[in-house]
């Protein structure tokens, strides 16, 4: 029996790994960007973040490794519309500095989200320089409907 903590694999070098990660983000993760409600001085507060859930854990602990030291793990339990049967899930989140860390690195591999992260970047951009909230607002709104617009699922 393989105990979760012996999952895993060591990449070969450093761009395998990113090459990696890129595909799990293409394939399994959301990039996107939250809008709290709650005001601040900037205006909304704004919240950049990957997402990756998954019913296999050894697939998170992976990506938490590769991208040490940023990320976290949890787990919940999600309803199968299928079958009616209560799965237990885990998730793989990354916030702002994770992001920073991650994207540019990642950005070249990407196929399917490209977009969304060159987007996350300039919110990034946006959140680190602090310019005058009126004149970063209308960009981060813009940018948030865009990758919204990304994000919808398409029906075939």
């Amino acid at each position: 029996m393989i105990e979760i903590d012996d999952a895993g694999f060591e990449f070969p070098n450093e761009e395998s790994k990113w090459i990696w990660i890129s595909g799990i983000i293409d394939a399994e993760s959301s990039l996107e960007m939250a809008r709290s409600k709650s005001r601040t001085k900037r205006g909304y507060r704004w919240i950049p973040r990957m997402a990756c859930s998954s019913t296999t854990i050894a697939l998170l602990l992976q990506l938490k490794r590769a991208s040490n030291p940023y990320g976290n793990i949890s787990s919940h339990h999600h309803q199968d519309k299928r079958d009616g049967k209560w799965n237990k899930v885990s998730k793989f989140t990354l916030f702002s500095n994770g992001l920073r860390y991650i994207l540019p690195k990642v950005l070249p591999y990407l196929v399917v989200k490209k977009v969304q992260a060159t987007l996350l970047l300039r919110v990034l951009e946006l959140l680190t320089k602090g310019p005058k909230p009126s004149e970063v607002e209308s960009e981060l709104e813009s940018i948030w409907l865009q990758i919204r617009g990304l994000n919808k699922k398409v029906k075939i």
